[in-house]
Parts: structure tokens; C-alpha cells; sequence
């Protein structure tokens, strides 16, 4: 969809700019995906600019999944993964060593193999 390629891109303000109409839209179905791909969008801002406030805001993005949408098999566990990266980043390696331990439970490293492999990544860089 257009928001997949603008995030792939990096055109994550114009990413931002379609998700957050698409939510005010009918979302039936497909709000858990919206709020996540919104987290990214916030994520490659943050990742752009450094600024922690972004991180933050993109971490609350990733826990509304969660907390909202727990029956979301599909984007709990990337969900739960981005949000530590975000505590990573901000300094808060306990919360997202937790954090990665709880996504793993969610990602499936034979179904999603990229995933699996961010993961995996992510939790060797965490101290």
C-alpha cells in the first residue's frame, strides 16, 4: 500500500501524514496495522532528528497495539519489539530487554524470518 512504500522509502512525514488520515477514516479491521505502521513512521522521524521526544511518541504508537488490539497476532510481536527499541534507544535497556523477551514469545522466526532476525539483532546491541 502507499504507506508501506512511503515508510520503505523513508518519506516517513508523508508516511505519517496518510496514516493518521487513514485513522480518522473507517478503520474497520485495520487499526492495530495503522497504529503500528504510525510507531514506524514516529520511529523513522525519530531515528532522522534524535530526538527522544519522538521516540517516546512512537513507543506509545507500538503499546497502543498491544495494549488495545491483544488479539492482533500479526503486529503484536513486531509491536512489542519496536517499543524496545525504543526503550533501548532512550536508555532504558531493562524495560526493553523485557520487552524483546515478550516479542519473542510473538514472532515466529519460521513464518517471519526478517522479524526473527531484527530480534535477534536487537537483543545482542541491548546491554
Amino acid at each position: 500500500d502507499k504507506i508501506t512504500r512511503a515508510l520503505w522509502n523513508g518519506k516517513f512525514d508523508e508516511a505519517l501524514t496518510m496514516v493518521n488520515q487513514a485513522l480518522r477514516g473507517d478503520t474497520a479491521g485495520r487499526m492495530s496495522r495503522l497504529l503500528y505502521k504510525r510507531g514506524l513512521a514516529q520511529l523513522g522521524l525519530a531515528e532522522k532528528s534524535g530526538d527522544l521526544k519522538m521516540y517516546k511518541t512512537a513507543g506509545i504508537s507500538f503499546l497502543r497495539v498491544v495494549i488495545y488490539y491483544p488479539r492482533s497476532t500479526t503486529w503484536q510481536g513486531p509491536s512489542w519489539m519496536e517499543a524496545g527499541y525504543v526503550h533501548q534507544k532512550i536508555g532504558r535497556h531493562d524495560i526493553a530487554n523485557r520487552l524483546y523477551d515478550t516479542a519473542s514469545n510473538d514472532i515466529d522466526a519460521a513464518e517471519e524470518p526478517a522479524l526473527a532476525k531484527r530480534l535477534e539483532q536487537l537483543q545482542s546491541q541491548s546491554e
